[in-house]
């Protein structure tokens, strides 16, 4: 019962950020909208390097092609202090950003290297379009999602 309560409210939770989404096309009047999904976080050999996986899919199917960049920051805490660092200073991480370019979908995926002193908390994925009507999308995972 436990778990088929926890699936159903995965799936309704799902269905809401669709709501959402949409919602937010009407408003801002694009023609399309992208969504962030399958996101995968795990720890390589190295306690401070991780690899990451994700999905960027167009929502508006025959929307055609969807082309930007997808920018990753990782936002924590270091010496107790609020911390917000893209991949680019944190060396050792690669890529430092993505090009985008699909019609339906795209797969991405890298490596982040964190330095000693960072206690990773989120990591933000910042699909950023040069297509024209397609509407700019901003996710938030929180670190240890998917691992």
């Amino acid at each position: 019962a436990q778990q088929s309560l926890k699936s159903a409210q995965d799936e309704r939770l799902a269905l809401e950020k669709e709501v959402s989404f949409l919602k937010r096309l009407i408003r801002e009047g694009g023609g399309g909208i992208l969504r962030v999904q399958d996101f995968r976080l795990s720890q390589t050999g190295n306690p401070n390097e991780f690899g990451y996986s994700f999905t960027v899919t167009q929502l508006i199917q025959d929307f055609g092609q969807s082309a930007g960049k997808v920018a990753i920051t990782v936002a924590g805490k270091r010496d107790g202090k609020d911390q917000t660092l893209p991949l680019a200073k944190l060396p050792g991480s690669k890529p430092t950003s993505h090009k985008m370019k699909f019609q339906h979908f795209q797969n991405f995926e890298g490596q982040i290297t964190l330095p000693e002193n960072l206690d990773a908390e989120n990591l933000i994925v910042e699909v950023k379009p040069s297509t024209k009507k397609l509407i700019p999308v901003t996710e938030t995972f929180a670190w240890g999602a998917g691992d």
